[in-house]
């Protein structure tokens, strides 16, 4: 039999936690699935720590079993890799930078640009 607290609970609760769960563990993005799933029910906040404890729960045991995330999981180990390394290149060139410093300029930490002749940041 179970105990006076979980005899309170909600019966849509437990579908909602249920939903969390497999989301966060499908998709291994805790915090949207948290933020989703606030969002969908418009409930009270009174469930907001089982959900952060389940969704966590599954993101770790998702994340043990299998590193790649449902977005991730039809790519091959070269298309990862290849992923990671193009994740990992620097974002700008020396060109762009050379081509960039012609219309801007920095000015202490920041930087300045040229619009309509005048300097804005």
């Amino acid at each position: 039999m179970p105990g006076p607290a979980l005899a309170r609970c909600a019966p849509g609760l437990f579908a909602v936690l249920g939903a969390a769960v497999v989301l966060a563990a499908t998709t291994q993005g805790p915090i949207s699935t948290v933020v989703l799933m606030m969002e969908l029910t418009g409930r009270n906040r009174s469930f907001i720590l089982p959900l952060l404890v389940a969704v966590a729960t599954a993101t770790i045991v998702a994340r043990t079993i299998e590193p790649r995330s449902i977005y991730d999981a039809r790519l091959t180990d070269e298309e990862m890799a290849a992923r990671q390394k193009a994740r990992d290149r620097p974002r700008s060139s020396p060109e762009f930078e050379k081509r960039w410093s012609r219309y801007a300029r920095p000015v202490g930490g920041s930087w300045r640009m040229e619009v309509g002749g005048r300097w804005v940041c």
